[in-house]
Protein backbone atom coordinates (compact mmCIF):
# COMPACT_ATOMS: atom_id res chain seq x y z
CA UNK A 1 0.00 0.00 0.00
CA UNK A 2 2.88 2.42 0.57
CA UNK A 3 4.08 1.62 -2.73
CA UNK A 4 0.82 3.42 -4.11
CA UNK A 5 0.82 6.15 -1.78
CA UNK A 6 4.36 7.01 -2.98
CA UNK A 7 3.41 6.75 -6.88
CA UNK A 8 0.38 9.25 -5.79
CA UNK A 9 2.84 11.88 -4.94
CA UNK A 10 3.78 12.85 -8.39
CA UNK A 11 7.47 12.76 -7.84
CA UNK A 12 10.68 11.13 -8.88
CA UNK A 13 12.06 8.89 -6.31
CA UNK A 14 14.29 5.74 -5.35
CA UNK A 15 13.31 3.28 -2.70
CA UNK A 16 16.61 2.03 -0.93
CA UNK A 17 15.56 0.40 1.88
CA UNK A 18 13.78 -2.05 2.54
CA UNK A 19 13.78 -4.58 -0.10
CA UNK A 20 10.30 -5.57 0.22
CA UNK A 21 9.48 -2.16 -0.47
CA UNK A 22 11.54 -2.07 -3.49
CA UNK A 23 9.84 -5.62 -4.52
CA UNK A 24 6.18 -3.87 -4.28
CA UNK A 25 7.31 -1.11 -6.53
CA UNK A 26 8.46 -3.44 -9.09
CA UNK A 27 5.10 -5.02 -9.04
CA UNK A 28 3.05 -2.20 -8.94
CA UNK A 29 5.20 -0.66 -11.94
CA UNK A 30 5.10 -3.96 -13.92
CA UNK A 31 0.83 -4.08 -13.21
CA UNK A 32 1.07 -0.26 -14.74
CA UNK A 33 3.28 -0.64 -17.66
CA UNK A 34 0.88 -4.02 -18.46
CA UNK A 35 -2.07 -1.60 -18.45
CA UNK A 36 -0.28 0.91 -20.64
CA UNK A 37 -0.07 -1.80 -23.12
CA UNK A 38 3.85 -2.59 -22.55
CA UNK A 39 4.83 -6.17 -22.00
CA UNK A 40 5.81 -6.12 -18.19
CA UNK A 41 7.60 -9.48 -18.24
CA UNK A 42 11.15 -9.43 -16.25
CA UNK A 43 11.44 -9.34 -12.95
Amino acid sequence: MLALHLGLLGVDFEVLDPPELSEAVAALGRRYLRAAGGDGGGG
